[in-house]
């Protein structure tokens, strides 16, 4: 029998293989002039329940549809490197036993191993017309809230705030908290992986000091 490692390794090893898809999520506001790009780790479930709640379920675009669009597109940029951690988070609740770093068929995929590890430039620079950069911070509500009304957008009472998966699953959370120190340790044993992180994140600084 197969171990429980050896299964998920199994899975997440396959090609084609929709854990790597870096394809942009793109989901159109009706009535609006504007769509929302989505970003894993950036306030996107947020985002999506303030959406789903004041314009009812929202539907992804097909492929045709973005590459048909005409509307600005707004996202919401996350400090990069604060993400990628959030994400690497994320990413080792695939796992019964946080040291996966240990892997080598699962390193050659450093430093993007899913969706939550992937780079903001990546979607935004696969993305038409993304022409407006929110910052995620501690005034994230106010912002949106004065991004719906410079732009006519329904938002009825405050914008949502729904806390990352690590900081209200108690597992999780003690997970994140081994993983990072040892994965640190890792990267200064390995400078070349913190160098590869470097040079993957640079064009995120860019967006992100862009942002409001």
């Amino acid at each position: 029998m197969p171990t429980l490692l050896e299964i998920t390794l199994s899975t997440i090893l396959e090609e084609p293989n929709n854990i790597r898809d870096k394809t942009p999520y793109l989901y159109d506001i009706p009535g609006t002039n504007l769509c929302w790009l989505h970003n894993c780790g950036a306030a996107n479930k947020s985002v999506m329940k303030w959406l789903n709640n004041d314009y009812g379920h929202m539907r992804r675009m097909t492929k045709e549809e973005m590459e048909k669009n005409e509307k600005d597109v707004f996202v919401l940029i996350a400090e990069p490197e604060y993400k990628w951690w959030n994400g690497i988070i994320e990413w080792g609740t695939f796992f019964d036993d946080y040291t996966w770093f240990k892997n080598d068929k699962l390193m050659k995929f450093w430093p993007n191993f899913n969706r939550y590890t992937l780079a903001q430039w990546e979607l935004i620079e696969a993305t038409k017309n993304v022409k407006h950069f929110i910052k995620v911070g501690p005034n994230l509500g106010k912002k949106m809230q004065d991004f719906a009304k410079e732009h006519n957008l329904k938002m009825y009472g405050e914008f949502p705030y729904i806390k990352p998966r690590w900081r209200k699953v108690d597992y999780i959370k003690r997970m994140g908290e081994a993983l990072k120190p040892a994965l640190q340790n890792i990267m200064r044993r390995q400078p070349e992986l913190r160098q590869k992180l470097d040079e993957y994140l640079k064009k995120d600084y860019h967006y992100y000091n862009k942002a409001k």
